[in-house]
């Protein structure tokens, strides 16, 4: 995630939030296991291919189950790095980080009507829930997980008034 100054100074508690996400990423080691994981699945696959393809078709192959094994490690990863932050923010913090995933829902909503490339369409599930990537669990799911943490908490808010903010904080129309 990309925390930058205007971010910080916009919305401080959403800032808050995405550091405690890459604080996560950074005490599971994140980078390096999503790494190895898919350099080990492609060595095992390429070592043990049970169809005995020729080379071209093996490296194909290859990539593709490692792309598969590493977008699904990494969508895992950045769950349990939500999780994290999830548990470890306050309340200001936890409406900031679901106020920016708000703002992404609304801004990939606009992307989704306009941009339809291939890149563009693996971003959203097969039920039409939209992410930041296919490296990533879907926003809404964040979204979902925030208002349990906070209703957990016994703490309500006014969504209106939280989309405000949303639509101020991050310059939406």
């Amino acid at each position: 995630m990309n925390i930058t100054k205007d971010l910080i100074e916009d919305d401080f508690p959403a800032s808050c939030f995405a550091l405690k996400h890459e604080l996560s990423h950074i005490k599971n080691n994140d980078t390096f296991n999503s790494y190895l994981l898919a350099s080990i699945t492609g060595v095992g696959l390429f070592i043990l291919n049970p169809f005995q393809l020729g080379f071209l078709p093996l490296i194909f192959q290859v990539n593709v189950i490692s792309l598969v094994v590493y977008s699904k490690f990494n969508q895992w990863r950045e769950s349990r790095a939500d999780d994290f932050a999830i548990r470890n923010s306050t309340h200001e913090e936890l409406l900031g980080g679901r106020r920016f995933f708000v703002s992404q829902q609304i801004q990939g909503l606009g992307e989704q009507k306009i941009n339809r490339s291939l890149g563009n369409f693996i971003k959203y599930t097969s039920s039409g829930d939209d992410r930041l990537d296919f490296l990533h669990p879907s926003l809404s799911s964040g979204v979902y997980k925030i208002e349990m943490e906070l209703s957990g908490r016994s703490i309500h808010f006014n969504s209106d008034e939280e989309l405000k903010k949303t639509k101020d904080f991050y310059y939406l129309p």
